[in-house]
């Protein structure tokens, strides 16, 4: 990890990343802090509530003998590897919906939401149906000469990781876009909802009041994101975590109710007459560049003496300037 993350660095360094990584640009900026603990915290939480009811569940299920604990420590262990599209897809939902909610882009939000939760169920699905396909051939990888483990264990994933990916993929694509959304305290009320109302409650509920036994854990475990999901169906449905309108077109003006005003070409050629772009801004007072030298009337004038991760570097006829044009 050591390695990877200073070759990271140097090829960050040598791309003209916008973080320098000189010890002076490590300070810690307070409103920074507090947007990152606001939502890091609850995250953080989520998934000390998540481990902690898998302990709570290996607890319950000790009681039972050792095959019945090995099987179900086997099965989990494959259930993790089936989730792993499911997480990953999850966390590409979070960064794409933030990324569209803070440019104020509602409908986009939507169709991200959708296409995540589409793509995440079939992604699961697939791998859920391969592991059901196999999953004595997976149960015996860990303990080959153990028949009763692998019975166990097969009935584990035959409860724990079939039709509940359903409402797992649910719960969890929904749980991301809250994140995505800056609403965290959802995505944790969802976490407390599955681990310990849901998970322990109907656990013991079919183990020790329905006398189930062990099957009865398996259930629990299997059934525990019903409601979780339909939370997360509500809260997407709900709308309420949209920007209105109104709120949206003061934060986000839109460039083009702007009026374009032509800027001439020769102004960019070498030898052309000293003005604000010849002397090193990236726009003349008052204007925005574009590709083709058109400019909407009002943005403020920036300094980009190096490109960044908004800009890109000129070529053809804008090649004899040192300015970066925005994608």
């Amino acid at each position: 990890q050591g390695v990877s993350f200073a070759a990271a660095v140097a090829h960050l360094r040598g791309h003209g990343f916008l973080f320098d990584f000189r010890p002076r640009s490590f300070r810690i900026m307070p409103d920074k802090l507090a947007m990152i603990l606001r939502i890091g915290l609850p995250s953080s939480a989520q998934l000390v509530v998540v481990n902690l009811s898998f302990l709570v569940i290996t607890g319950m299920l000790n009681p039972y003998g050792v095959a019945v604990a090995a099987a179900s420590g086997i099965g989990l262990k494959i259930n993790t590897l089936a989730g792993m599209p499911c997480w990953a897809i999850g966390q590409a939902m979070t960064a794409m919906v933030a990324q569209s909610y803070g440019a104020g882009d509602m409908p986009r939000v939507r169709r991200i939401a959708v296409a995540g939760l589409k793509a995440n169920l079939a992604a699961t699905i697939a791998v859920v149906a391969l592991v059901q396909l196999f999953a004595r051939p997976l149960i015996m990888l860990f303990d080959p000469g153990n028949a009763e483990v692998a019975d166990i264990g097969v009935h584990y994933l035959r409860v724990c990781c079939s039709f509940n990916c359903v409402l797992y993929v649910t719960m969890y694509c929904f749980d991301s876009f809250a994140l995505g959304v800056g609403r965290p305290n959802v995505a944790l009320f969802n976490s407390l909802m599955d681990a310990l109302a849901a998970k322990l409650a109907l656990s013991w509920l079919a183990a020790s009041i329905l006398g189930m036994g062990y099957a009865g854990v398996y259930i629990g475990q299997a059934l525990s994101a019903l409601i979780p999901a339909c939370v997360g169906i509500a809260f997407y449905c709900g709308g309420r975590w949209e920007i209105p309108e109104e709120t949206n077109q003061k934060r986000l003006p839109p460039l083009a109710s702007k009026p374009l005003v032509h800027f001439p070409r020769s102004a960019l050629l070498p030898g052309a007459p000293s003005t604000a772009m010849n002397a090193g801004l990236a726009e003349p007072p008052g204007q925005y560049r574009r590709p083709g030298g058109h400019y909407p009337a009002g943005f403020p004038a920036r300094r980009l003496n190096a490109p960044s991760a908004r800009t890109r570097p000129s070529r053809g006829i804008h090649a004899c300037t040192r300015h970066s044009v925005p994608v």
